[in-house]
């Protein structure tokens, strides 16, 4: 008991009666239920909210890095405009930003730019029409290929029609 019969069914396709059923186990209770989406993990959004609390995700996200370098290059941004006469007395004594971790040591903080640059349609024909060179465009053409928010139909308007 507990085995499931395979069964032929149309085209040579082999499935288990838990697939011709429509019948899945959930994940966060591990109890049989009939699903309505394929992609469906949980019985319910209730067992869906508990297994997420239970396991949340670790560390940064892509959009997550995105964010946090856009509000560090708006800071910096910032910044470049202040006057020197606003600028704080003990401005310029900071040598470095570091890390001091739980164990004492001191690490130097490193920011890379995040490998994903999730630019708007609208922001590369901005970047488009910004352009004043060869390699300029060659460099913007390059982005609006590797950039995978866009459709293909985005990117061909962006580069066959300039």
């Amino acid at each position: 008991m507990g085995s499931f019969s395979v069964k032929k069914i149309k085209f040579g396709d082999t499935r288990t009666l838990r697939y011709i059923c429509g019948m899945k186990k959930c994940l966060n209770c591990e109890i049989e239920y009939k699903y309505k989406r394929d992609a469906s993990k949980f019985c319910s959004g209730r067992c869906r909210v508990a297994y997420n609390r239970k396991n949340p995700k670790q560390g940064v996200t892509p959009v997550q890095m995105q964010v946090l370098y856009n509000l560090a290059i708006s800071a910096l941004e910032e910044i470049k405009n202040i006057k020197p006469a606003e600028l704080p007395s003990d401005y310029g004594r900071v040598d470095k930003i570091a890390v001091l971790k739980e164990n004492g040591e001191v690490e130097p903080l490193r920011f890379n730019a995040p490998k994903i640059a999730l630019k708007s349609f609208e922001q590369w024909q901005a970047a488009k029409m910004e352009c004043e060179t060869a390699e300029q465009w060659e460099v913007i053409k390059a982005g609006i290929s590797a950039a995978t928010n866009l459709t293909t139909k985005q990117k061909d308007l962006l580069i066959k029609y300039s």
